[in-house]
């Protein structure tokens, strides 16, 4: 409950301080079971919508549209909740959505656009993220998760994005989506996980626990690509593709059974991994015309298996 309390205070907060700013204000409040909550903002400039759900079976739709700053806030308490937030054209909006319980479902789409920022928080179990940014520069896009069997995805295409996920709790998983059953209408390809395509993008993937699993997929040039995961059973794969050039991918892991897969094309890219216990293995290559390219891969423990390919 206190959770709850706190996360209402910060969307109050948040909404008071782009009432100043704003053409338009749309709120509902919703305290029951199967609540549904529909906003539709269009060409303001500068608009707010705020969106509160206590309870089971919620379900909240935001669109925002136009020219000018927007913001959105969605927050749900309950179990099995659905928040889609989509906001387009115009520049520099703001979306938020935190989810605690069981069962949730987040999905956040910016459409075109530059300096958007999206923020998806969810505490529980089972949940479910999923952001896209399609073109635009300097967008950036955050995932947390806490508790077990949480999944998160993105997706940004443009230049100069930062794209961050931190899972802490067990069974976590950044892709391996599965398009069945009752989230079919996610619009997600499988096996989605960070998905980046245009130039100096930032993709970054923090895991504190077991079982953990995350991918990461870049297209273009001069990107950086990260994972940290410290616990048990960890699987990182970093995939560079396309004419890529001036790439860097790295992976830190620290615990056992970890597996490291990095795969880069074109020429001067940086392929780093580095492990700490037992029975890690690591898997580099660098395919098509790797000149002036570098693996490195630095493993501390016993029972541990390296393998670099350069073609």
């Amino acid at each position: 409950m206190r959770s709850i309390l706190l996360a209402t205070a910060t969307v109050l907060a948040l909404s008071t301080s782009a009432m100043a700013a704003s053409d338009n204000d749309a709120y509902i409040l919703q305290v029951g079971a199967s609540n549904e909550a529909a906003q539709t903002q269009a060409y303001g400039s500068g608009s707010h919508a705020g969106a509160l759900q206590f309870g089971r079976g919620n379900k909240a739709d935001m669109t925002q549209s136009g020219q000018g700053r927007h913001t959105g806030h969605v927050v749900q308490a309950g179990e099995k909740n659905n928040a889609t937030m989509n906001q387009w054209g115009g520049g520099d909006h703001e979306a938020l959505t935190l989810q605690f319980g069981a069962g949730n479902a987040s999905r956040l789409t910016q459409n075109s656009g530059d300096k958007h920022d999206a923020l998806i928080v969810q505490g529980g179990k089972d949940n479910l993220s999923v952001a896209k940014q399609d073109g635009g520069a300097g967008n950036a896009v955050s995932a947390f998760q806490f508790g077990t069997r949480n999944n998160a995805n993105q997706e940004q295409k443009g230049s100069h994005n930062d794209a961050l996920i931190l899972q802490v709790g067990e069974d976590n998983t950044v892709g391996a989506f599965k398009t069945s059953g009752s989230r079919n209408w996610w619009d997600l390809k499988e096996g989605a996980g960070q998905i980046q395509d245009g130039s100096n993008l930032t993709a970054t993937v923090m895991q504190v626990g077991k079982g953990n699993t995350a991918s990461q997929s870049q297209t273009g040039a001069w990107h950086e690509a990260s994972i940290v995961q410290a616990g048990r059973g960890n699987t990182g794969t970093q995939t560079q593709s396309g004419t890529a050039l001036g790439n860097e991918a790295s992976i830190l892991q620290v615990g056992f059974k970890n597996d490291a897969t990095q795969t880069q094309a074109g020429s001067g890219n940086t392929a780093s991994a580095v492990q700490a216990g037992a029975g890690n293995t690591v898997t580099q290559t660098q395919e098509a015309t790797a000149a002036s390219s570098v693996a490195t891969a630095v493993q501390v423990g016993r029972g541990n298996v390296a393998r670099q390919t350069q073609r």
